[in-house]
């Protein structure tokens, strides 16, 4: 009788050959450089273009609409270096929730709440921090063309920043901590990157409330429009002419009207209470979501 070889045994060599390499964790410090990357490169364009506008415009740079578009320049360039390690799904990421219009209404409310009570806060703070250069720079900024500083503030800010801070840095955390100590890290790291010390802290707080909400829905729609609609209504109430000292009106020692700043609190603790009722709440401690890419990704972070 005619002996034939035995096959080879594919499946035992599959399991004698090594195991793809697993990303390392992504952890604050990670958060941080990034943070840091993006602000590199936005100085590094400016500068960049200073030089290349000094001589007819030496003000170029200084134009809301232009640092507006640094902005998002900087924020893409970082996104795409990192999108290897990330690839989320952009369709659930941009997808509207359930119940959007009665979310939207109560982001109106606490957005337009929250302006008023942090920028109280901004006008405690700044006597004892100080104001920054870049402060200066803002505020010459915004007492120009108002439809430049809707464009700059109300549409390239709200997507860019929550895209990199909540949809990235948010997502890419979550692999190692707490979805709730991934949003306090990335709180503290949106209210550095405003830079000017007074508007850290309003900068945190923010970040608090954009960071629940991405958590809670897995969506930067309502991050988006919340962030929109913080940015927009000061800027409204100005081209409005609306006169409220130490809200639309910011000089040293100013401060706003008690029942403005009372009014504004009790509007916004109403519409974040409901909106606790209404979303769900953030998950447990243990349980970490993950919008990276599958266990066969081979990049190392």
């Amino acid at each position: 009788m005619e002996h034939t070889q035995p096959e080879n045994k594919q499946p035992s060599q599959e399991k004698s050959s090594p195991t793809p390499l697993k990303r390392k964790p992504y952890r604050i410090l990670h958060a941080l450089l990034d943070s840091l990357s993006v602000m590199g490169v936005m100085v590094a364009l400016s500068v960049i273009l200073t030089l290349a506008t000094l001589s007819y415009d030496s003000t170029f740079v200084q134009r809301i609409e232009i640092t507006g578009l640094l902005n998002l320049a900087s924020f893409s360039l970082i996104i795409a270096i990192r999108w290897k390690y990330w690839k989320p799904d952009l369709k659930k990421l941009f997808t509207l929730p359930a119940r959007s219009g009665s979310i939207i209404l109560l982001l109106v409310m606490a957005a337009a709440g929250l302006t008023a009570v942090l920028s109280e806060i901004d006008n405690m703070l700044r006597p004892f921090l100080g104001d920054s250069l870049l402060y200066e720079i803002l505020e010459k900024m915004f007492s120009r063309n108002l439809l430049a500083v809707f464009f700059a503030v109300g549409i390239i800010a709200p997507i860019s920043e929550e895209f990199f801070f909540r949809g990235y840095l948010i997502s890419r955390l979550e692999e190692t901590v707490s979805p709730l100590t991934a949003i306090i890290a990335v709180s503290f790291l949106f209210g550095l990157f405003h830079l000017n010390p007074s508007q850290m802290v309003s900068g945190f707080f923010t970040g608090l409330i954009l960071g629940y909400l991405f958590v809670a829905t897995r969506s930067l729609v309502y991050p988006v429009l919340f962030h929109f609609f913080y940015n927009s209504i000061p800027v409204a109430c100005l081209a409005a002419g609306v006169n409220i000292p130490g809200y639309t009106q910011s000089e040293a020692g100013m401060h706003q009207p008690v029942w403005f700043t009372l009014t504004g609190f009790i509007i916004m603790a109403a519409a974040v209470v409901i909106l606790l009722q209404l979303l769900p709440s953030l998950p447990a401690a243990g349980s970490k979501h993950t919008e990276g890419p599958g266990p066969d990704e081979q990049a190392d972070a």
